[in-house]
Order: C-alpha cells, then structure tokens, then sequence
C-alpha cells in the first residue's frame, strides 16, 4: 500500500507540474502585431503610391508604340520583332518579360492595360530604393527617400508609359543591393547573385551599367582589407555570357549592336546643346526645392563631416554617382554633338534620380544629430538647425508640389519633360481626366496615405522635439 500511496502522490505531483502547450496561434499574432507595427510606414507609402499610379495616365509615345510591338512580337514570332522584318534594336529581356505577363494576364490587348506592367516595376522600384536607403543609411533614411522617389512626375510618369526603363531600374537597384551585401560580408554566394542579377539588368538595357559607378566606389574602398579577385570574376561572367548568348547566338544580329546603337549615330544639327542642359531638365523635373534641401544635405555633409562621419562617404556616394551618370550624358550631347541624348535626359538620367533622393532625404538624420547640439548658449548650432528645418519643410512643399503636377498631368492631353527651350521628350495621354473626376481625388487620398506613413515613422521624434522644447522654455 505504501508503495501504491507513493505512486499515486508522485503522479499527483507530476500532473500539478506540467507544462501547458505554448499558445501557437498567441505566438503567430504577436509576431504579425509587431510586423505591421515596424512596418506600417513602408506598407502605407507602397500602398498609397500604388493609388496614384493607377489612376493617372497611361501615356504614350513613338517609343511606348514600338516597344509594346516588341513585346507582342516575341509572342508571335518568338523574339522582339516589331514588325515581321525589324528587331527592335534594344536587349531582349524587357520583352521577354513583358510577353510573359501579356500571356498570363491578357494585359497585351492594348497599351492601356499593358501599362499595368511598368507600373508593378515602378513600386518594386520604390521597395528598393528604400531596401537601398536602409542598407545605406537606416531605415527611416530609407523610407524617406522612396516617398520622394515614387512622388516625383518623373518616377510616375515613367511608371505608367509602356517603356523597359522602369524594369532596368528595378534589377539595377536590386544586383546594387546584394552586390553591397556581398562586399560587406566578403560572400562569393552572395557576389554570384549579385553577377546574375546584373546580367539581367544588363540584357533588359544598357543603361544598368550606371550602377557599377556605386558598386564600384564600395568594392574598391573595401578591397583593402577583404574579398579577392575571383570574385570580380564570378560578377562579370553572367553577364558575359547572357550578352554573347543573345548577340552573338540566339539573335544572329552580331556582338557589336549591343555596344553600337544607334542613338550614337544620330547627330545634332538643330540645335546647340549647352553644358548645362542636364542640370536645366532637373531642375525642371524636380524643381528648385528639391535642390535646395539636395545643396543643404551634401553642404553639411562636407562643411561638418567629423560630426556626420556616419553617413559622409555614403553621401559623397550618392553625389559622385548622380554627377557621373549626368557628366556621361552630357559628354555624349556635347562632346559628340549626338542628337537622342540631348532631347532625352528623361531616359538617359533615369538611374540617378534614386540617388539625388537618397541624399535629400539624408538631411533628415542630420537634423536629429543637430537637434541634440542646440542650446541656448550656442546660437550656432541652433541656426544650423533652423536651416536644416528649412530644408525638410522644402522637401515637404516639393512633395506637395509635385503631387499638384502629377495630378495636372493627368488632365493634360499633351505633356514633353523640356531640356531647354522647346527641346524635350514628350507623350500623350491615353486617358485624360476632367478636373472634377474621382480619379483625381483618388489621386490626393494616395498622396495622404503616402504622407501618412512619414507621420507614423516621425512620431516619437515630434514628441521628443516636444519635450525638448518644454525643457529649454522652463
């Protein structure tokens, strides 16, 4: 009895000690809470611009014409014919993709619903520019320079034109993305990826080169002390082999058309490009407040670089790449008096814009740096941060300001992006709306939702802010 006794106060025992199964579904919701809540701005700024994109537009021109052939034409012939005797004379993948897409959704009936598909690309490339920021500067660094990306007419404009730019922009951000993850963590898997995304980028448009000048400046700065010349290898060999495959093999049309197109045959012989007219279509095409806060970011920058040693170089980054994106173009209209990219810094400048945006919107993490400094004994730094102010409420009025123009855009039958005088590249508008329409006022509720998530992001700075001003008035 005593044995049984001892067994049943030992089962007892057991059975008041035991362990409750983890609540799973508890575990799952928190984790999503969490999720949402570190995340809300990055979804409301995606979800916002993919209300503005998809009520303005499309638009469309002798390009967006030719190109949406192209892409019927893989379809009916197998590759990017635009006619049953032409090829056209850009890479194929672009094409390739967008064939994909017209046979899975039925989008290629037209160009209006064929517009769709640079629209998907234009907010995947509003994801990275902000993937770029973060990896580059932080998240909210990040977050901030996406919005200034996806609101400017040039991004939406492009993003609802039936072009392969936006497709070019997308895998030119995302090998630049992991090819500064591969630097960072010396990882030949990593460099491998990174060398397969850029020969897609590559074989959707040339123009994917201009993210080696970034890529570039990081390895280098980096070799030093880490990765090996194999690696380098293993970057370049995808590309190498796409461009010979589809040059050389699978189009016949020979490996010199990819390095000989014809926008450098075409030559000027209206008009007399001036040495500004790449800094005369930005400042057009993102207007002058936008430049402002650009000047104050990269003047603090170097002015006070021990103080911002974190994110100097990454600015000089960003400006050295802008700046050699726009000295290419205008050695190719000045120096060589070539025609296309004269009338066309809206093509040939594109992938600069993600980097003038990055450095604006680096203005911001400067202010909380000189938030920290201000006191009433040094008037310097409170003058500094007073302009700094300045310079994120000229950010604030350029976002303002081009959400007028893009909804502009869309009541315009006619619009040209101008370089000076009356040069310029234009479209028309396949759709166009009265001022009165709901797609407009669908167009100002995007606009809010995208500024909402800024306000979500910033709110423990406004209370901060708040607080610090309460102190220094006692």
């Amino acid at each position: 009895m005593d044995g049984l006794s001892n067994q049943l106060v030992k089962g007892r025992h057991n059975g008041k000690n035991k362990r409750r199964p983890p609540n799973i579904n508890h575990n799952q919701n928190h984790k999503l809470q969490n999720w949402l809540n570190q995340n809300i701005p990055l979804i409301t700024l995606l979800i916002g611009s993919a209300i503005i994109l998809l009520s303005v537009g499309p638009f469309y021109n002798w390009d967006t014409t030719i190109e949406f052939k192209a892409a019927l034409g893989v379809n009916q012939w197998g590759k990017p014919y635009f006619d049953i005797n032409s090829m056209i004379n850009q890479p194929p993948i672009g094409f390739y993709i967008d064939a994909f897409f017209f046979k899975i959704s039925g989008a290629g009936t037209s160009q209006q619903s064929a517009a769709i598909i640079p629209a998907l690309f234009g907010l995947g490339c509003i994801f990275l520019v902000y993937k770029l920021g973060e990896t580059l500067y932080g998240k909210k660094t990040g977050l901030l320079a996406a919005t200034l990306f996806a609101l400017t007419p040039w991004q939406v404009v492009l993003s609802r034109s039936f072009l392969i730019d936006s497709q070019c922009l997308f895998f030119s951000l995302l090998y630049l993305i992991v090819g500064v993850w591969a630097i960072r963590k010396d990882s030949i898997k990593l460099f491998c990826a990174a060398g397969l995304l850029f020969g897609v980028a590559l074989l959707t448009k040339a123009f994917a080169v201009f993210m080696l000048i970034p890529l570039g400046i990081i390895y280098f700065h980096t070799r030093k002390t880490r990765l090996r010349k194999p690696d380098v290898y293993m970057f370049f060999l995808p590309a190498s082999i796409f461009i010979v495959s589809w040059y050389q093999g699978l189009s016949g049309v020979g490996i010199l058309k990819f390095l000989l197109h014809e926008d450098f045959f075409s030559f000027n012989e209206a008009h007399f490009p001036s040495y500004f007219f790449v800094g005369n279509y930005l400042l057009a095409a993102l207007g002058v407040f936008f430049f402002a806060a650009v000047a104050l970011s990269l003047g603090l920058a170097v002015w006070q670089r021990k103080l911002f040693f974190e994110t100097y170089r990454i600015d000089l980054l960003c400006f050295a790449t802008a700046a050699a994106i726009a000295a290419f173009n205008t050695s190719l209209a000045v120096g060589l008096n070539l025609k296309v990219p004269y009338y066309n810094p809206f093509k040939y400048d594109y992938q600069l814009l993600p980097f003038l945006c990055l450095l604006a919107a680096s203005l911001a993490p400067k202010s909380q740096r000189l938030f920290k400094l201000i006191t009433l004994k040094n008037r310097l730094w409170l003058f500094i941060f007073a302009a700094t102010c300045l310079g994120l409420a000229a950010l604030a009025f350029s976002m303002y300001l081009n959400m007028s123009t893009i909804s502009s855009y869309s009541t315009f039958d006619y619009l040209i992006f101008q370089v000076e005088g009356a040069v310029g590249y234009s479209f028309n508008n396949l759709v166009q709306l009265q001022p009165s329409s709901g797609f407009i006022v669908a167009q100002w509720v995007g606009f809010a939702v995208v500024v909402s998530g800024l306000f979500w992001m910033s709110k423990d700075q406004f209370r901060t802010l708040a607080q610090h001003l309460r102190t220094m008035s006692n």
